[in-house]
């Protein structure tokens, strides 16, 4: 999901390879990813957006644009996302729907008190 993408992105690679050697990957879709590999550089690329994207991954035909909220020490606290149909959630829209939802989930750390960790997107 988009919301544990990058809530995943916030950990650290001892973190997610702890997840990863307990849980695995499921397979949903033909654009689950399934590889640890893959997922591994997928963060790498959500730590430098600051939001994360699930393409189809969950279900066909629908997308889902996350960002993380963090608590007052910097630690993920939760995900803000937006989902919808593929059909509206167009590749044309994916830049600005993930700022205008990084820039919201902001603005919620920001009312609770919380903080960006240092080098955070």
């Amino acid at each position: 999901s988009g919301v544990g993408k990058t809530l995943l992105a916030s950990m650290t690679e001892k973190g997610v390879s702890s997840i990863l050697q307990r849980k695995g990957l499921a397979c949903f879709t033909d654009h689950t990813i399934d590889n640890p590999n893959d997922l591994r550089n997928e963060l790498a690329h959500i730590r430098k957006l600051g939001y994360a994207l699930d393409d189809e991954e969950r279900a066909i035909g629908l997308r889902c644009v996350a960002a993380t909220i963090f608590d007052e020490n910097g630690i993920a606290l939760a995900g803000l996302s937006i989902s919808g149909p593929k059909a509206r959630i167009t590749d044309s829209r994916l830049t600005d729907l993930g700022a205008a939802t990084r820039q919201m989930a902001d603005e919620v750390t920001h009312a609770i008190g919380g903080c960006k960790p240092a080098g955070a997107s």
